[in-house]
């Protein structure tokens, strides 16, 4: 009970300290929720689309404004249950049994950097890049099995953000990017003729070791983010957005996924 009350103590004075500051934030920390909606095909494991969606979004960010510019660090994980046809059942010896619902999930690390090159009244234009680790992570289920399909991607993107000031207490931004380069990990071949199968040290380093890189046009992702923002006090926005991702890569087999996130959250400045 004790810890409880100091822990809420702690927040308290947290915010406290940061509504009694005087001078401009410089640091902005965010909490996003929200619902995911994903359609995903890879011809390693199947030529069937599953599509399916869930409240299972979560990201984290930390923003940090410098004289020259802006630093964000981000992370974020979505998870949803999809299906490429209704679920069906098995008649067995006894009960029959219903086959699972396969799962997808995407993890994704990013840092920015962003320095603002056009501004004008109520609008400015910033530029600059990003680097980006994430993984698509699949358990695709067939009948009573199932098989772990994976893209995993370092990438370098150039990105462009704009910012309009619709009013005193409200803003809209849009943001976008795309790789230029990046280094792509995915299963040799297929599921029946896989090194990594066949290979009894199919680790994370067996991966980097058959991983390769590639240059512009070798992994398409187009990101295209909204975000609408309105103050509610001098240090908290409420934000709702929009974020649109496509990514496909076509080494050896192709695997392409399309993703829709609806999300809400929270951005405290200090």
């Amino acid at each position: 009970m004790l810890k409880k009350y100091l822990l809420l103590f702690l927040i308290l004075n947290f915010f406290r300290i940061v509504s009694a500051q005087d001078h401009p934030p410089k640091n902005e920390l965010s909490v996003d929720l929200g619902l995911h909606f994903s359609r995903s095909q890879d011809l390693v494991y199947s030529p069937m689309i599953y599509k399916g969606g869930s409240p299972g979004f979560i990201r984290v960010a930390y923003d940090r404004k410098i004289k020259n510019g802006n630093h964000k660090l981000k992370i974020h994980y979505d998870q949803a249950n999809t299906e490429s046809t209704d679920l069906i059942s098995f008649p067995g010896f006894g009960e029959s049994s219903m086959r699972e619902a396969s799962t997808m999930g995407f993890l994704d690390f990013e840092y920015g950097y962003l320095r603002e090159v056009y501004s004008k009244e109520n609008f400015s234009l910033e530029a600059g890049g990003r680097l980006n680790a994430f993984a698509h992570l699949a358990e695709i289920v067939f009948g009573f099995n199932d098989d772990d399909g994976f893209l995993i991607a370092y990438t370098l993107s150039p990105q462009v953000k704009t910012n309009w000031q619709l009013s005193e207490n409200r803003s809209l931004e849009i943001a976008t990017a795309f790789p230029i380069t990046s280094f792509v990990m995915r299963p040799l071949y297929s599921i029946v003729d896989n090194g990594q199968i066949q290979n009894e040290d199919s680790d994370f380093g067996y991966f980097h070791e058959n991983g390769s890189f590639k240059g512009p046009g070798g992994l398409t992702r187009i990101q295209l983010e909204f975000g609408y923002f309105m103050a509610l006090s001098p240090k908290v926005d409420f934000k709702v957005g929009y974020e649109f991702q496509y990514l496909k890569y076509k080494d050896p087999i192709q695997i392409a996924l399309l993703k829709n996130n609806i999300t809400a959250g929270l951005n405290f400045k200090f």
